[in-house]
């Protein structure tokens, strides 16, 4: 479980910063955001649960690996945390190239979305458990 607090106590918000520099090799790979800025306010945070929020909010990634020469079997893509006070500084996208159904027609697998969620624990004390987002990254692939 990753415990944070918004910097900003009245208009926060967590923004997912898919800039930052990598460790390791993405050649093959392709991580497309649905929105820009990847960010999720305190507000719907906060409302998350009422009737006017009734699903986690969350932001959709597309991520997709080219099966070809050179690429890597492996993604594991760093994502920086933006707007919020925590020890975590960034979390991770792994993800393993499936090669299994290679054709010479067959260029790349079908895009895939991860939803990235957040839940509220009330105040400005949120959660973002690692667990919940790798079971939905695997319900998705």
């Amino acid at each position: 479980m990753i415990r944070f607090q918004f910097i900003d106590p009245v208009n926060g918000y967590i923004e997912l910063d898919m800039n930052i520099p990598q460790e390791r090799p993405v050649k093959g790979w392709t991580l497309v955001p649905h929105k820009r800025p990847l960010r999720l306010t305190k507000k719907d945070a906060d409302l998350f649960g009422s009737q006017e929020l009734p699903i986690p909010p969350s932001c959709l990634i597309t991520v997709w690996g080219e099966i070809k020469d050179n690429a890597e079997k492996l993604l594991s893509y760093s994502v920086g945390l933006i707007g919020i006070d925590s020890d975590t500084k960034e979390i991770c996208i792994n993800r393993f190239l499936d090669t299994s159904s290679t054709t010479e027609t067959t260029s790349h697998k079908t895009p895939q979305s991860i939803h990235i969620p957040v839940n509220t624990s009330g105040n400005n004390l949120t959660q973002v458990d690692p667990h919940q987002l790798v079971e939905c990254i695997k319900l998705v692939f």
